[in-house]
């Protein structure tokens, strides 16, 4: 009841609110025209990619059935194998309540990584919680070494992060689980862009985890999880190099349009806010 309440004459306000009318429909159908880009962008990206790693980089690339329904074809020098033969080392987070937050620490040595590293790819975020010294010994099967590759297994999915020479000591918490790569088999880029650089795994989670309140990624589900290999090890980083030079591009655009709709969703806040309070 306190809130203050600008009343122009009668007049006015209708005038304003005509005004405003008519400028804030160009602006909302500017906006959502900005929303439809960037979802045909992301299509885009994802049509990109799942075509790169199932067809190669090449015109005119014989194909065959990968046995896979929801892969389809795949080139003729291409491969499928599962999960399970090009990782080693596979380790899913403390079971239970023992890294809860009273037990930890606000600084210290060895973080604690969590989904939201994951999601912001970086590891220098403001509430992060660090694992006591003297817990270093109970906790060391949880570690992560350079070369891991860190990912959710509950809730939002389709994410992972390489662990590298550069970032924090640490350990997985229980949302995560932590696997290494047979690099002698698939190249660690090529591999991102299956595992967390798009959404190729969508329907295979979304099948076997089917039916389930929460989405839970177990081990034997992402040991069986089909994995397409080109021929060679060169190819894949091929397909890798590619897919960065492509998809840098639709990310630049998508980019773009998220500016422009934060602009125009300003510029909205401010005619409004100018018009009813008399300053336009």
């Amino acid at each position: 009841k306190e809130l203050r309440v600008v009343i122009p004459d009668q007049d006015e306000q209708e005038a304003i609110t005509r005004f405003l009318d008519e400028q804030c429909v160009q602006i909302d159908a500017s906006i959502e025209e900005a929303k439809s880009s960037i979802k045909e962008y992301k299509k885009l990206r994802e049509s990109v990619i799942f075509e790169a790693v199932t067809k190669g980089i090449g015109n005119g690339q014989k194909t065959k059935d990968s046995g896979v329904k929801w892969i389809g074809e795949i080139s003729e020098s291409f491969s499928i194998t599962r999960m399970r033969y090009i990782v080693s080392e596979y380790k899913a987070g403390p079971f239970g309540s023992s890294l809860i937050t009273d037990k930890l620490n606000d600084t210290g040595s060895i973080l604690v990584y969590t989904p939201e590293h994951i999601a912001a790819q970086k590891t220098d975020l403001e509430n992060n919680l660090y694992l006591p010294e003297e817990r270093r010994k109970e906790m060391s099967q949880f570690s992560v070494q350079p070369g891991n590759i860190i990912f959710p297994i509950v809730g939002s999915l389709g994410r992972a992060m390489l662990v590298t020479d550069n970032m924090p000591e640490g350990i997985i918490n229980q949302r995560l689980s932590k696997f290494k790569l047979d690099e002698s088999q698939i190249d660690t880029e090529y591999f991102l862009w299956l595992f967390a650089r798009s959404a190729f795994y969508a329907q295979f989670i979304e099948v076997n985890c089917r039916g389930s309140f929460i989405v839970n990624l177990t081990k034997t589900i992402v040991y069986d999880m089909p994995v397409v290999l080109p021929g060679t090890l060169e190819d894949q980083r091929q397909i890798s190099a590619y897919l960065s030079r492509k998809c840098g591009l639709i990310d630049e655009l998508i980019k773009n349009k998220q500016a422009l709709i934060k602009e125009l969703s300003d510029y909205k806040n401010a005619l409004i806010f100018e018009t009813v309070t008399g300053k336009r």
